[in-house]
This record gives structure tokens, sequence and C-alpha cells, in this order.
């Protein structure tokens, strides 16, 4: 059993947040009523579910596919954008920075909730959602630990 298949959903990427917390309630409460050893296996599901990253790694492991290998033009993209953040002069710009990488992490992930039917593009804009979202955790611990 997958952890869709655990809240009764669709194995699809694309899932109502509102209505996973409400079966997770609902899981929990049945379990916890029947004092069960499941409640850890509910707890790991949910928080992976409910969390765009961590639920696309376990999308794509479900297809066996792999969410760590870019394409060369990607890995370029990608360098060109740890470069540009690099050559940024002060704090303000780096936030500025910080704020376009949050839009742009934002728009990704909008896309890709249109791409699950398609697991070829799923994967190609999940990498590229998982790389934006790793460089927007560093930007920010540079941007709030430097003064």
């Amino acid at each position: 059993m997958n952890y869709f298949e655990i809240f009764d959903l669709p194995t699809k990427y694309n899932l109502d947040e509102n209505n996973l917390s409400k079966r997770y309630m609902q899981k929990q409460k049945s379990l916890f009523s029947a004092n069960s050893n499941n409640i850890s296996v509910i707890n790991v599901a949910y928080n992976v579910l409910k969390n765009p990253i961590k639920r696309g790694e376990y999308y794509l492991g479900l297809y066996n596919r792999d969410c760590n290998k870019m394409s060369e033009e990607l890995a370029f993209q990608m360098f060109n954008m740890r470069d540009e953040y690099e050559n940024l002069l002060n704090k303000k710009e780096k936030q500025d920075f910080q704020i376009k990488l949050r839009q742009s992490l934002d728009n990704e992930l909008e896309a890709l909730s249109k791409l699950s039917d398609d697991i070829d593009k799923f994967q190609e804009k999940f990498i590229k959602i998982k790389f934006l979202d790793s460089f927007l955790g560093k930007i920010k611990e540079d941007v709030y630990s430097r003064d």
C-alpha cells in the first residue's frame, strides 16, 4: 500500500491538501482509539504528502524515476543562476534575487501540477523545482546569516 492509498487518495501528484488533512485526522482518531502501532506510518505518509517536494520525490519513486539527474541544459541554467547570485554585491540585491527565485519556484510548482499525467515531463520539471527549492534554502541562509 502506498502513501496515497493510506488516505484513500488517487496516486497522483496533485491532491487537495485540505482533504489530505481531513483524512489524516480521521485516520489518527481511528488508530488512536484502536491503540494501533500504525500511527507512525500514518504520520510519515502525511508528512511526505503534505510537502510538495517530498511528495514529488515519493511520486517519482513509485515509477522508479530518478529525481536528481538533470539534463545538460538544466545544469547550464542552474550554473548561470548560481553565478548570477554570486556576483550580487549587496544584501538588498540578494534579497531581491531571493524574492524573484521564490516567485519562480511557485510558478514552477503550479506548472508541475498540470504535468502529473506525463511522467517524463513531470520528472524534468520536478528536477528543476528540487534545485530551485534547495538553492532558495541556501540563499536564505546566506542572506540572513550575514550582516
